[in-house]
């Protein structure tokens, strides 16, 4: 009998030490790629042709500030909002609107300290055929 418990109590304790390795390793893993945060808020110097020239990234995962094209009369501000998810070197951001279908896009950014490169950036959800290039930004908060 004594046997069975002391089995128990270490597959107990390997399970436990595995589940706080997996917690450890997930946190590392979002940070790990230039080992800041992209959590905060960005300016940019950049022309974003009807784009505001700041960028907010929250912890609850949405963006606010820079797509200030998408507030319009027939719907409140509130009815619009912008989530992101980050994979390696891949930020998706997704656009929620109002009786229409989210939709999302998919752009490769570099983070080093506070400087925050997001590729292709200059007209994200436009339907135009036009060319889109790298926008830089810096952390202010």
């Amino acid at each position: 009998m004594l046997k069975n418990k002391l089995s128990i109590r270490n597959v107990l304790a390997i399970g436990i030490s595995l589940a706080m390795m997996t917690v450890f390793v997930s946190c590392e893993k979002g940070d790990a790629h230039s080992g800041t945060s992209i959590v905060g808020k960005w300016v940019t110097s950049d022309y974003n042709a009807g784009h505001n020239d700041t960028i907010t990234f929250t912890s609850s995962m949405r963006v606010e500030d820079y797509f200030i094209f998408s507030h319009t009369t027939l719907y409140p501000a509130s009815s619009y909002y912008y989530t992101y998810s980050l994979t390696d070197n891949k930020i998706t951001i997704t656009s929620h609107q109002p009786e229409i279908e989210a939709y999302s896009e998919i752009f490769e950014f570099i983070l080093n300290g506070n400087s925050l490169k997001i590729k292709g950036f200059s007209n994200p959800f436009s339907l135009s055929n036009e060319a889109r290039a790298d926008v830089n930004f810096t952390k202010i908060k």
